[in-house]
């Protein structure tokens, strides 16, 4: 009767091993020049970007870690052969099964000891920010120890092979570095379309990748599992070999276990298999379908076609993406059920095909691949054709997913939707017109009619079927009777959403006063709109200039990236800021506004170290020097409620319209979803800027003073690095007290 693994010896070897780690100071170093390489590249850069995420941190331990379990693993088998002691570990009662699980799950303890620093910076990262998903930081946990477990099972295997530790580094490094650049465009992109598929999906990468975005996806889960698996049987063979030969009758047995598995392996790599269960582990739910797009399909009042085309032979890194459209595809279909028909196609096997795509938007790409031993280019097709009636909207091409669910609820709504609520853009006073604001009406267009209106002496009303109206910014005063129709309006229960400042900037900066005269309909109201330029000295972005030898990019504190409200009184959960430029602060009488019938809530602000120009300069140049005195909080974004909506409409005020406009949208694709966000809230209908927003943005750090991110930077890293060293230095002393002890 075959005997069962004995626990107690698999803890005893993992005892040892860890205890070998724990009195060798040359694991220390190891550690600590591991540590300080990697959290130095990521701290470089992380408070530039300003995102409290570790996605950088992560990206980068595969190319680190390699080097770090192949520094741990070189002995692990190796060094007992070297030093002769592995022949009398095995003939002690310990089977090379318990023997091999020891060794690799010590190896495993030991690198995730290198992941606890995280936590940390985690912890620093939720303080400051006004929101940080752990479900993420979790799933970049996992896919830390699955990788790692998958180094360490290979490290383990190859250094069996060797008596020299160095050899059995060295071999480490190569053959982990190969199965983590496999996956790259260094190595598929010199590779047949067949062939580099392989490869990519081969790749330890890929599957690390797959699993620290905040999913995990059974088929990477299989993936890692089976390698660890594979590579600690070939481990056992080894010492099965060295002890019995090829002869026994076990070692032939786990031979053909073995093989099997490497088989299962190269399957599980190779093939296009699309296993359909993933765990969501986010705490937004990204990859989750939001209740926005279930109302959305189960509203359809006829079947909806999603056709995707994808050609069979798209280069290597588009798999994954290929392959998170088909869940994504797949999790609409679940909810609409009968309302969506799910179409797959490869417009090169049909002319004609080929011809109806192309006539409805959907993009033919080149791309460079290698054949007959010569570079060459070839066409492929990765897009999407949704068809309603006799109506198409298409996603030409499509280079990721992290916007999918968005567009492809928001186009459904467009075919679908056949009541949808006006909106208009007020032209007058050389306000900005749908034109300039092409982007944003663009969006709208998804949800509202959108449409521009004129008032003139011979038109002076808004008309009745308008729900909402927009005031971009006009560049004079609105002439008595605009003013008066645009109150006329608000009388009869009218929406309203002003985006105004009190200058404008040009490219070169000169700012130049407005003689708009809001005020005239939103100070009765409870808002105005000041004169002046708010900056902010904590949470700005970057702008480019050119000193006249090169180009530049500096801090620019008049760009100010706004926080919004804890409360987000319009229901934008997943919008944390918004990027305004230039913009005027606004004033906000509780007391008026209540009179008038509304409830005045912010929605948008500055920092604490805000401030603003009542008398800006003429050139509102990076490099001028600000204010510190009389800062203080300053509100860029108002809404007021009305008391009674059956008389009167919902008010939007932002002290700001240039951050809609094309121009800059582009940088900001969080300011779009605001917006729209914004019309729709005005509009009492629920926004699917939500959907757009989750998987666009990471919240944002926010520091109360300039040198806080330089105090957390030196205080984190320091306290990383001392910490292995403060151990080594207690171990050490210990050791040595012990050694002079008399028993």
């Amino acid at each position: 009767m075959r005997k069962k693994i004995n626990y107690a010896n698999v803890r005893s070897i993992i005892k040892k091993e860890l205890q070998a780690h724990l009195d060798n100071p040359a694991s220390y170093v190891v550690l600590v020049v591991f540590l300080g390489i990697w959290f130095f590249l990521f701290f470089r850069s992380v408070f530039v970007i300003g995102e409290a995420s570790l996605s950088n941190l992560f990206s980068t331990y595969p190319w680190f870690g390699l080097v770090l379990i192949a520094a741990i693993t070189m002995g692990a088998i190796a060094k007992e052969r070297d030093d002769g002691t592995l022949e009398f570990v095995l003939t002690h009662p310990v089977k090379e099964t318990e023997f091999v699980l020891g060794k690799l799950l010590s190896g495993l303890l030991y690198t995730s000891f290198a992941a606890l620093f995280t936590l940390p910076v985690a912890v620093v990262f939720s303080r400051f920010s006004q929101f940080f998903d752990w479900g993420v930081y979790a799933s970049q946990l996992i896919g830390f120890l699955l990788f790692s477990a998958a180094l360490v099972s290979l490290g383990i295997f190859l250094s069996s092979l060797f008596n020299s530790q160095i050899a059995s580094m060295l071999s480490t490094l190569a053959a982990g570095f190969l199965l983590i650049l496999s996956g790259t465009d260094l190595i598929t992109i010199s590779l047949p379309f067949s062939i580099a598929a392989i490869f990519e999906r081969i790749s330890l990468l890929t599957h690390y990748d797959s699993v620290i975005r905040g999913v995990l996806d059974l088929y990477d889960i299989l993936y890692f599992v089976v390698f660890i698996f594979v590579f600690a049987l070939l481990t056992l063979l080894q010492l099965y070999k060295r002890k019995y030969g090829d002869y026994r009758a076990r070692y032939s047995i786990l031979q053909s276990v073995a093989g099997s598995l490497i088989i299962v392996l190269f399957l599980v790599s190779s093939l296009k298999i699309w296993l359909p269960l993933r765990l969501d582990i986010t705490q937004h739910r990204i990859y989750t379908l939001t209740p926005q797009t279930k109302q959305v399909l189960k509203s359809i009042p006829e079947p909806v076609t999603i056709t995707l085309y994808a050609s069979e032979q798209l280069p290597s890194q588009y798999a994954p993406i290929l392959r998170d459209i088909k869940y994504v595809l797949g999790d609409y279909k679940s909810v609409a059920g009968k309302n969506i028909n799910l179409v797959t196609k490869d417009p090169a096997k049909n002319i004609e095909e080929e011809q109806f795509a192309t006539q409805n938007g959907i993009q033919k790409v080149q791309f460079n691949v290698i054949g007959q031993d010569e570079l060459q280019l070839k066409t492929g097709y990765l897009g999407i054709l949704i068809s309603y009636k006799d109506k198409h909207e298409s996603l030409p091409f499509l280079k990721s997913t992290n916007d999918l669910e968005y567009q492809l609820t928001s186009l459904i709504s467009k075919l679908t939707n056949e009541n949808k609520p006006a909106v208009a853009f007020l032209v007058a006073g050389g306000s900005k017109s749908v034109d300039q604001l092409s982007y944003l009406a663009g969006e709208l267009q998804k949800q509202f009619t959108v449409v521009p209106i004129t008032l003139s002496k011979e038109s002076p009303a808004i008309s009745n079927t308008i729900n909402t109206l927009i005031i971009a910014s006009p560049m004079q005063a609105l002439d008595e009777n605009q003013l008066n129709a645009v109150k006329g309006f608000l009388g009869r229960g009218g929406n309203l959403v002003v985006l105004a400042e009190s200058y404008t900037v040009d490219s070169q900066l000169g700012s130049t006063p407005l003689t708009q005269n809001l005020n005239d309909i939103l100070g009765s109201l409870g808002v105005t709109i000041n004169k002046d330029i708010v900056f902010d000295l904590s949470l700005y972005s970057r702008i480019s200039f050119s000193d006249g030898n090169r180009n530049l990019v500096a801090a620019y504190p008049y760009w100010v990236v706004s926080a919004m409200n804890d409360n987000n009184p319009i229901g934008l959960k997943y919008v944390q800021s918004v990027t305004t430029f230039w913009p005027s602060s606004l004033t906000v009488n509780n007391e008026t506004a209540n009179i008038a019938g509304y409830d005045a809530k912010e929605l948008i602000t500055t920092t604490e170290n805000a401030g603003s120009d009542v008398n800006p300069p003429s050139t509102l140049a990076p490099t001028d020097q600000f204010p510190s005195q009389n800062k203080g909080k300053k509100v860029l974004g108002v809404v007021l409620e009305p008391k009674n909506p059956d008389t009167a409409g919902r008010i939007a005020v932002v002290g700001d319209s240039e951050f809609v406009i094309d121009a800059l949208v582009e940088r900001n694709p969080e300011n779009i979803s605001f917006a729209s966000g914004l019309v729709s809230w005005a509009s009492g209908i629920d926004s699917l800027a939500t959907i757009q927003i989750k998987n666009s943005s990471y919240s944002l750090l926010k520091f109360n003073s300039p040198v806080e991110p330089a105090q957390i930077r030196f205080g984190v890293f320091a306290s990383i690095i001392s910490a292995p060293l403060v151990i080594a230095l207690l171990r050490f002393t210990r050791r040595r007290t012990l050694r002079y002890q008399h028993y």
